[in-house]
């Protein structure tokens, strides 16, 4: 294990942390590492990228300096789950718990209705970190979304999918393509 780099290592963790920061605020999402979950943290990531980058926000005003999701599934979650940002201090975290079926509910549901739960958690995301008024924050995400912005932002998903069809679901970690040399 000596010779794995830690980057790979951390390939096989039972849980990824990925993160980016836009305009003064970090944004970090740790998520279980399974398919469904590491494809959504990353359009979620991307979304947020995109939206800060390609808008005209002239006068963002943050309040926090640090997001914080959890992305995961369990028999107990909802596809997609509710939005419920509260209290998002630096210390505290967005819980986005699907159901384990998550990729079909990414596969088979049109991209308008997965483009609108993005366009509601991030209305939902900007609302609570800074401090715009709600109206000027639905205008501007809704010229963003009448662009097309959110199709061609989780326009990753088919690509992720048609990899999974290649290599199944459970094949895709890179624990199954890595074999721990004998030891001599």
């Amino acid at each position: 294990m000596k010779q794995m780099p830690k980057n790979i290592a951390q390939e096989t963790a039972p849980y990824r942390e990925f993160e980016t920061t836009m305009m003064g605020v970090k944004y970090a999402v740790k998520t279980r590492n399974n398919f469904g979950p590491l494809v959504f943290a990353e359009n979620l990531l991307g979304i947020i990228e995109a939206a800060l980058a390609l808008a005209k926000w002239e006068n963002m005003a943050f309040i926090v300096e640090k997001v914080n999701f959890v992305v995961d599934i369990d028999a107990s979650g909802n596809n997609p789950p509710p939005i419920e940002l509260t209290g998002l201090s630096d210390s505290d975290s967005c819980i986005l718990i699907w159901k384990p079926d998550m990729v079909d509910w990414l596969c088979k549901t049109d991209t308008k209705k997965t483009g609108d739960y993005f366009m509601q958690l991030l209305l939902n995301l900007l609302f609570r970190i800074t401090i715009d008024p709600l109206e000027d924050l639905q205008r501007e995400l809704e010229k963003w979304h009448k662009e097309d912005t959110f199709s061609r932002a989780i326009g990753t998903s088919p690509t992720c999918l048609a990899l999974l069809d290649i290599i199944g679901e459970n094949a895709y970690e890179l624990r199954h393509w890595y074999k721990t040399p004998a030891t001599p």
